[in-house]
């Protein structure tokens, strides 16, 4: 789903966090899941780490995104707007093109299908796409903390999973 939507012109809110739902979503569920099975959990255990997983996965793909456009490149490894260069549909992109006007969805088009990143980054400062990236990924991180929060869990290992969902939710940027 992930290739499949890079590159197409539009893409709604709602189609970005099935397909961050089944990619990065998934993946978390599944090891949440899997580490638990390990554990002798029951069913209902075993379902209600695989939805923190799942929450857990989307809330992680949505900071990654941010950190693929504004992210500090010498700590992420990698070229910041990489993903603008390669005309990903993350959820910068996604919500830049709901937010604009036919002007301003003219513009963005023509500079992010010619892997322009420093005209994309001026036509997101416009559309203030930081600012709502940052309240969707504050949304999600809750989200999922608020699912790990109903889960009756010992005060250790509460605290381990609070420790590393913290980390991969409050990335640099």
């Amino acid at each position: 789903m992930d290739l499949d939507l890079e590159g197409r012109p539009r893409v709604g809110l709602e189609e970005y966090f099935d397909m961050v739902g089944r990619k990065t979503g998934a993946l978390f569920a599944c090891a949440l899941e899997l580490g638990v099975l390990a554990a002798g959990a029951d069913l209902a255990a075993r379902e209600s780490f695989r939805r923190l997983g799942r929450s857990l996965g989307v809330a992680f793909q949505v900071r990654d995104d941010i950190l693929g456009v504004w992210g500090n490149e010498a700590t992420m490894g990698k070229p910041t707007g990489a993903d603008i260069a390669r005309r990903k549909n993350s959820l910068p992109v996604v919500l830049a093109f709901g937010a604009a006007e036919r002007g301003q969805a003219d513009e963005l088009r023509r500079v992010y299908a010619g892997g322009d990143v420093p005209g994309v980054l001026t036509a997101f400062e416009r559309l203030s796409v930081r600012r709502k990236c940052e309240q969707l990924a504050a949304e999600k991180a809750a989200d999922a903390m608020n699912l790990l929060d109903s889960l009756e869990l010992s005060s250790p290992a509460a605290a381990e999973i609070r420790e590393v969902t913290s980390f991969l939710l409050e990335g640099e940027v």
